[in-house]
């Protein structure tokens, strides 16, 4: 075996549902071994695989977190026994708002920022372009907001 453990032999041998695979790695593989990120690469495996994940796996990982070997016999036991071809899953990213859009409408309304941000979807550009005129904002500002608007 190679220095590394590599995440798709781990979850290869999830698929092949292996339960022995975790137990018989050495120690120094056994500390590579993160469950959250394997967890993260399974959850995009078939809605059946997901499903169990949810019901089995996901209440156990913080119980079990000091025992990777059962969290690991876990994810054996969610999965269906099929080769496929896993993703990784991104994080949602946050809303990237337009700071000044946002401020425009939080002064207006002197609501929260976050308030501003479900408005924001229900204002069009010509609304809070009118604001900002309300608000006493100069042409560069405006310029600004345009651009943000865009």
């Amino acid at each position: 075996m190679s220095d590394k453990l590599e995440i798709f032999n781990v979850l290869k041998e999830i698929d092949k549902k292996n339960v022995g695979f975790y137990d018989g790695l050495s120690d120094e593989h056994k500390k590579q071994f993160v469950p959250l990120l394997t967890m993260r690469w399974l959850s995009s495996g078939t809605k059946l695989q997901t499903q169990l994940q949810n019901s089995i796996l996901n209440p156990m990982v913080f119980k079990l977190h000091r025992h990777p070997g059962l969290l690991y016999k876990l994810m054996v036991a969610t999965s269906d026994g099929k080769s496929k071809r896993y993703t990784w899953i991104k994080k949602k990213s946050k809303d990237k708002s337009a700071p000044t859009v946002v401020a425009v409408i939080s002064s207006y309304y002197q609501c929260s920022k976050k308030d501003a941000l479900r408005y924001k979807k229900q204002l069009s550009e010509d609304d809070i372009l009118e604001m900002a005129d309300e608000l006493g904002y100069d042409k560069e500002q405006v310029k600004k907001l345009k651009t943000e608007l865009k």
